[in-house]
């Protein structure tokens, strides 16, 4: 029995008469089919697939071909008739009806010999289990890190979005996206409500098909009503608390970043221009198009100010007076991130421009844009800064980092006790309560009470909104790459957490992003390859060190996790790294290394080896992209043919059972013919696989960061994509989506145990689903 979809073949022999098959007649067959049949020959042999396990009215996705370019599609039980004697092969695809659950195919091989007075019939039978994709959060939760700060907080992942219930201050939503001009990282969190103060946090994510939220606002004279704007998909509302939402802008849209309400109108910028809703936000109407997406919307009474993607400011002195460029002389026509506005003057503003991270950064106009200065800021790129709403001498500008205050205006800063976050929110005046403050960044929420010096993290408590890359799975041991915090590791199976840079751990592990993998042969041998460089521990993660010749490409940062590490499945003491300066090679198990200097690849982005036979290796090169083969351990290298393809390529996986089926992961998505490429010739030629992989060509990251076989034997293959999780069960010809209930649309990599299909995501830290 194979599991999974497999090809099986059945064998229809007859013996036919040289006058009969030379008669050239042609039969139809029945059933529920598509495709195409070159039947020359009215046998009278018919081919019935049952198909059975589906709930009602959900149709199968069952192929047969044969001879003579024979093809038909299936849904349901039918019986293919009139068929040319031969052999028929049948694959089936996964199936996903509904969110929360996916059908895996089955199928027995069953091969029929029909002799001179035989029985002219074969069978094949697929049938289909469920798989529920209800996904379970495992973690990471309860961070505790020190970053840039002396002082240690329990936090979370990227959380830039949040509104308040004024009335009830302890009523707060919270949501992680992008941010205006892809403010740091990606995420799609959705959105978390806390009703407690920040004590414990639900996720309300029912109809919010885009869980990139880059911007919330509430109706304070009714807080039931709550909009959320997204990366993708542009306004969404909520009328009852956050329990559902649904789509109110058009698409034409976009992204919209921020809101803004001046009386009983709200502002929100999109890709299309500035829209206005008069109306809660139930519909929109756009009153100013603009040749670039705007960002950034601010303003006090009547006067409004608009940032947009080009650089431009824009400015309306009044509700029914035009809007005009006023973009100051020195912008250097990249996103406005931000635009605060004084409470009490309207005609002074702050334009954030971002330019990298490279300061000046910050534009001043005293007299609504006629002219403007440059401030000299904080020693930093600002992202983010306000007035204090209640006494507008004072500032607060967030950088990457660190958070400033001024006391004069913008004329001199200094740093705020106790902060060390990559802000890219802040809220002065929260709940309105004169000098609370809080910031959203990269690392969560955290609040300062008025009158206080102390910071509380309002999110730690969230399990989980990290942002993760890599992970590896051993026993109860599970260790995490992640984004904005030392790699993160669990020894208990997700009870507690450590982070390597905080007060609790010890191991010493280091920097952001990349990957991690345990030896399978080597007892407590695990490699991690970050930002902080390549690190080695032989206690299973307890504690690791570094070895400094090996090199993080920055690019492999830039695009995910890219496949950097392989240990060879045939002689587990061979370990490969891709790195900046080079293939590294290590015969010890990683105990010491060296460049295989003599490997014609520049770049190198990926490796990986065929299971089957260690001589065999590929590699994947950034610049130029391409991939690379050799068949005799690195003596000779040819270059795959892959034609007209995008990106690099990040990951690669060889089919255990057929070694000449290859997947390839890319570091661009289907939009611009990257996504996943095949090769059934063993490498040597490969052509484009994204059969079911949605394709959005605006995506900001749109990678396939990693590709694998489930390695019990079901034949499937799974996909981590930003814009998915992928299954195939016949070898990538079609995939099928099931991210089911996970909030996320980013995956970044999947793993199998014995019981269980666990992945990493961009918004929900590592969450998993049974696999019996």
């Amino acid at each position: 029995m194979l599991v999974g979809g497999a090809v099986t073949r059945v064998s229809l022999l007859l013996f036919l008469s040289v006058v009969f098959l030379l008669s050239g007649c042609s039969g139809g067959s029945s059933g529920s089919t598509s495709g195409t049949g070159i039947v020359p020959v009215t046998s009278g042999i018919n081919l019935t697939v049952n198909v059975t396990g589906l709930p009602s009215g959900t149709m199968g996705s069952v192929t047969v071909t044969g001879p003579g370019g024979y093809s038909q599609t299936i849904g349901q039980t039918t019986t293919l008739q009139n068929l040319m004697a031969g052999t028929y092969d049948v694959s089936a695809a996964i199936v996903a009806p509904t969110p929360d659950a996916a059908y895996l195919p089955t199928l027995t091989d069953n091969t029929v010999t029909v002799g001179s007075g035989g029985i002219d019939t074969g069978t094949d039978n697929v049938s289909y289990s469920s798989l529920s994709t209800q996904w379970q959060v495992v973690g990471p939760s309860g961070i505790e890190f020190n970053f840039r700060s002396s002082n240690y907080y329990s936090g979370s992942g990227k959380m830039q979005a949040f509104a308040v219930d004024d009335g009830d201050p302890l009523i707060m939503y919270a949501g992680g996206g992008i941010g205006p001009g892809n403010s740091g990282p990606f995420s799609g969190a959705g959105v978390y409500k806390t009703t407690n103060g920040g004590t414990s946090w639900t996720a309300v994510d029912s109809g919010l098909s885009d869980p990139s939220v880059d911007s919330l606002w509430l109706d304070q004279g009714n807080p039931d009503v709550i909009l959320a704007g997204t990366f993708y998909h542009g306004v969404f509302q909520s009328t009852n608390a956050g329990q559902t939402w649904a789509e109110v802008s058009p698409t034409s849209y976009g992204a919209v970043s921020a809101f803004k309400q001046i009386g009983s109108v709200v502002y929100a910028p999109t890709q299309a221009g500035i829209a206005e809703s008069t109306n809660d936000g139930s519909s929109w109407t756009l009153v100013e198009n603009t040749s670039s997406p705007v960002r950034a919307i601010s303003g006090v009474g009547g006067v409004l100010y608009a940032g947009l993607d080009n650089g431009q400011v824009l400015v309306q002195t009044g509700p029914s007076a035009a809007w005009t460029n006023v973009t100051p002389s020195g912008l250097s026509g990249t996103t406005v991130w931000h635009i605060a506005v004084n409470p009490t003057n309207p005609a002074n503003a702050i334009v954030v421009e971002w330019h990298g991270y490279s300061t000046p950064n910050l534009y001043e106009t005293t007299d609504t844009g006629a002219q403007w200065s440059i401030i000299s800021g904080p020693s930093c790129p600002v992202q983010y800064i306000v007035f204090e709403p209640t006494d507008p001498v004072n500032l607060y500008a967030g950088c990457d980092g660190i958070l400033y205050q001024s006391t004069d205006s913008g004329s001199s800063w200094s740093v705020v006790p106790g902060s060390g976050w990559d802000v890219r929110l802040i809220v002065a005046d929260e709940a309105g309560v004169t000098g609370n403050l809080l910031v959203g960044s990269d690392q969560g929420l955290y609040f300062r009470a008025a009158g206080s010096t102390t910071w509380q993290s309002l999110t730690g408590s969230l399990n989980s909104s990290s942002l993760l890359y890599g992970f590896a799975i051993n026993g109860p041991t599970i260790l995490t790459t992640v984004q904005d915090y030392s790699p993160i590791s669990t020894f208990n199976g997700g009870q507690t957490w450590v982070n390597g840079g905080g007060s609790s751990s010890t191991n010493g592990a280091s920097g952001e992003a990349g990957s991690v993998i345990v030896n399978p042969a080597i007892q407590g041998v695990v490699y991690l390859f970050t930002t902080g460089g390549f690190q080695y521990s032989t206690d299973g993660g307890q504690s690791f060190t570094q070895d400094p010749s090996i090199e993080f490409a920055a690019g492999n940062f830039n695009q995910g996790n890219a496949q950097t590490m392989a240990v060879d499945p045939e002689n587990p003491s061979t370990v490969y790294v891709a790195a900046a300066n080079g293939v590294f090679m290590s015969t010890d198990g990683g105990a010491s290394w060296n460049a295989e200097t003599g490997w014609p690849i520049p770049h190198p982005w990926m490796v990986a080896v065929d299971p089957a036979a260690s001589t065999t290796i590929f590699v994947g090169n950034q610049s130029p992209p391409g991939l690379y083969m050799t068949q005799n351990g690195g003596q000779t290298w040819i270059q795959s043919a892959m034609s007209g393809f995008c990106g690099a390529p990040d990951a690669l996986t060889v089919n255990p059972s057929d070694p000449q089926i290859i997947l390839v992961g890319m570091s661009q998505g289907p939009a611009c013919n990257g996504g996943i490429w095949e090769s059934t010739d063993g490498g040597t030629s490969f052509t484009a696989a994204n059969s079911g992989i949605e394709n959005i060509p605006e995506c900001c990251e749109n990678d396939v960061a990693h590709i694998r076989y489930d390695p019990y034997d079901s034949g499937i293959v799974g996909a981590a994509t930003t814009q998915g999780l992928y299954l195939s069960s016949d070898d990538g010809a079609q995939w099928t989506d099931i991210r089911g209930t996970a909030v996320p649309n980013a995956f970044t990599d999947l793993i199998w145990t014995k019981n269980s299909l666990y992945a990493t995501t961009f918004g929900q830290g590592i969450v998993k689903i049974p696999f019996p």
